[in-house]
């Protein structure tokens, strides 16, 4: 069995790395970005599988091979017409989430399996060593449309530089040119999102503060941003309960337990080398 994995972006996409590139590389498959696809012709292969996008008219000129749909968003939400075409040709699904496959199965009455997002524990070569340290530095990062979520935070983060908490907030994302403009009261920060430097920012904070986007989308994404806090060594907090954080902030023996805990969860339970295992499970067992 030949493999193809059809990724919806280049290796520097994170949603990728995670679901197309990584798990390649203990599979034996190859990876195609969808964009290349212009240019560059599928290789031949019994199995694809597509992250998110899907050419109908490749599907098409290839009908005899197996066509598998990675799902990480709820797609069909936004587009259903084209959605219902795409499942008609596919020979199985996979969501990143219970919660999206439920949602999936729900719509469109079709069995969705779960393979979630982990990581790759070579590509964390920096991990954070938690010390006393003036001031701390938390972390916030994604993309920028996602800020929102730190609307949850923010009450908080005003409450301990208002208690003088000596407190400063990193923003990572894809616009560090744009302002949060949620006032003064923090300190403020932004570093462009860069996968050659990701790690190294990460590990350079001392806290990833990660609020849940709001409403039923967030309700499905998937834990993959404080899964590589984690591999950082950094603790996670959503910033919600005021004590947990405060907590954080004044201990760094609580920063070190919490980070260390989070960093042998995703070895443990993590690596991507499970998924792997998990694709070639699943796609042996249905051919």
């Amino acid at each position: 069995m030949s493999i193809c994995f059809i990724a919806a972006g280049p290796i520097t996409w994170a949603s990728s790395r995670l679901r197309c590139f990584w798990p390649a590389e203990y599979m034996d498959a190859t990876v195609i970005p969808y964009a290349s696809l212009r240019q560059t012709p599928l290789p031949p292969s019994t199995v694809y599988i597509w992250q998110k996008h899907v050419s109908l008219d490749l599907i098409a000129q290839i009908a005899h091979a197996q066509h598998w749909w990675d799902i990480s968003e709820p797609v069909w939400w936004f587009d259903p017409d084209r959605c219902r075409k795409i499942i008609s040709h596919m020979s199985g699904f996979v969501a990143s989430t219970e919660a999206l496959a439920a949602e999936f199965m729900k719509w469109s009455g079709r069995f969705c399996h779960v393979i979630p997002d982990r990581l790759e524990p070579r590509y964390f070569t920096q991990h954070r060593t938690h010390a006393p340290v003036q001031p701390v530095r938390l972390i916030w990062f994604g993309s920028v449309i996602n800020r929102v979520a730190l609307t949850h935070a923010w009450p908080n983060l005003m409450r301990l530089n208002a208690e003088e908490y000596n407190v400063e907030l990193t923003i990572m994302d894809d616009r560090p040119d744009l302002p949060l403009r949620f006032g003064h009261t923090v300190r403020v920060y932004h570093a462009r999102w860069a996968w050659e430097r990701d790690v190294t920012v990460m590990a350079s904070h001392d806290i990833a503060l990660l609020p849940p986007i709001p409403g039923p989308l967030g309700q499905m994404r998937s834990p993959y941003k404080q899964l590589m806090a984690w591999a950082c060594r950094l603790p996670v907090t959503d910033g919600q309960d005021y004590d947990d954080l405060c907590q954080l902030v004044t201990s760094h023996q609580e920063r070190e337990r919490r980070g260390a805990a989070g960093q042998q969860d995703v070895l443990a339970r993590w690596a991507v080398g499970k998924s792997a295992g998990e694709w070639l499970a699943l796609l042996f067992g249905a051919s």
